[in-house]
């Protein structure tokens, strides 16, 4: 008999990168019924697995694809930091 292991190597997202890329989400203006990337990103799921965003292997967020989002306005009084 043998002992058989196995893992699961994912990629967690970086908690501050994740709050950051939510404030960004709230801070565009888009059609949420024709959004098949921003409608992904919520607290609750990590932003590793969001479409449209991309990942360091440490799970620090490296890329973002909004293309085809139909962002309507662009920003609203965005800042990365929690503090202005």
């Amino acid at each position: 008999m043998g002992i058989f292991i196995s893992f699961s190597i994912t990629n967690k997202c970086n908690e501050d990168d994740q709050a950051a890329l939510l404030r960004l989400k709230q801070s565009l203006t888009f059609d949420s019924s024709a959004s098949s990337k921003l409608v992904t990103w919520n607290s609750s799921t990590d932003c590793c697995s969001w479409v449209g965003e991309t990942c360091s292997k440490s799970g620090y967020a490296v890329g973002i694809d909004i293309s085809g989002e139909s962002v309507v306005l662009g920003i609203r009084n965005f800042s990365r930091s929690s503090t202005p």
